[in-house]
């Protein structure tokens, strides 16, 4: 089996069958895929129409489980895949035409590849053109890859091939060893798609776009009233800057720092400004502004987050009515 192709599954009958017929699209079963549809624990159809397309086709199965969250559901996915390879989409988003075809076509040929980064694009309307021509993708240097994990790099306005996504990248199955995604967290591809980076050997980048992704307004990251959201991104941003910290990569750990900084700030510009209910996950965001040292920033952030740090740390009354 070369590839497996894990989706999470949960209250997303509305999208479900458009993202399964994007991804079965042109590709005729020739035992080298698996769909694996993990349920995880849908209670509004979604896992009846799971079943309809197993039945379906015969190389997708689905899998049924408690509600556990998107991490425990990749890991479940991770734990039952058979390929060589692991791509995770959500099932809320759509991929190009002969996105499996394309695949494949890139495993042949670049056979000690251990993760491919695509482009995707978001979803801005009913009248996207999914039809794309496949041309080459490019061995980079691990430097090279954090940097686009770092900084998003933006060709095309609206499109990149970057970020620290799950969903935009094929994965050795070697590479998960050792890793998983953190249970009970949200954000949980920031901290772990680091990891994954650092233990490969070949990454690829294709600027082709192969994804596409679904700005979904119920989904839970956007929720801006669960502000246990902002913790776990904080929390899993922290994480990955220690090990930048410890890494050869400096100038990179630098702009993650000011990064950090940017996020900080803007959400405590939406505390305020929202009147958002003051909680320990909004303590912890006050808390990390608080320990954030403005001389680590470059002169590229100084400017932009470090005046309005600043003011944070010493004049919060001017902070709260700044962006008013």
């Amino acid at each position: 089996m070369e590839l497996s192709i894990i989706i999470p599954v949960y209250n997303v009958s509305k999208y479900l069958n458009s993202c399964l017929e994007s991804i079965t699209s042109n590709y005729l079963f020739d035992n080298k895929v698996e769909i694996i549809l993990i349920d995880d624990g849908s209670t509004d159809g979604s896992g009846d129409i799971c079943e309809t397309w197993s039945e379906k086709y015969p190389y997708i199965r689905t899998i049924h489980k408690k509600n556990g969250g998107l991490s425990s559901a990749r890991n479940k996915g991770i734990d039952v895949a058979r390929g060589r390879f692991l791509s995770f989409i959500d099932s809320d988003d759509i991929v190009a035409d002969n996105f499996i075809n394309i695949i494949l076509k890139i495993l042949e040929e670049k056979r000690n590849l251990d993760i491919l980064i695509f482009s995707y694009q978001r979803i801005l309307d009913d009248n996207i053109e999914k039809k794309i021509n496949y041309s080459t993708c490019e061995l980079i240097a691990k430097k090279y890859a954090f940097e686009l994990l770092i900084s998003t790099r933006h060709d095309i306005e609206k499109i990149s091939n970057t970020g620290n996504y799950a969903w935009n990248k094929i994965y050795s199955r070697n590479l998960f060893e050792k890793v998983r995604y953190p249970k009970n967290r949200n954000y949980e591809d920031i901290a772990t798609t680091y990891r994954l980076l650092d233990n490969a050997n070949e990454i690829y980048l294709t600027d082709s776009i192969l994804y596409y992704y679904t700005d979904n307004p119920n989904s839970i990251v956007n929720d801006l009233k669960n502000t246990r959201n902002i913790k776990d991104l904080i929390s899993a941003r922290i994480e990955q800057l220690e090990f930048l910290k410890k890494s050869d990569y400096k100038e990179i750990y630098a702009k993650a720092y000011g990064q950090l900084v940017g996020i900080c700030v803007q959400f405590m510009h939406k505390f305020y400004n929202f009147n958002l209910k003051y909680d320990e996950n909004i303590k912890y965001v006050e808390n990390t502004l608080m320990s954030l040292d403005i001389s680590k920033l470059k002169k590229w952030n100084k400017f932009r987050w470090g005046i309005e740090l600043y003011i944070f740390q010493k004049a919060r009354f001017i902070f709260k009515i700044v962006r008013k």
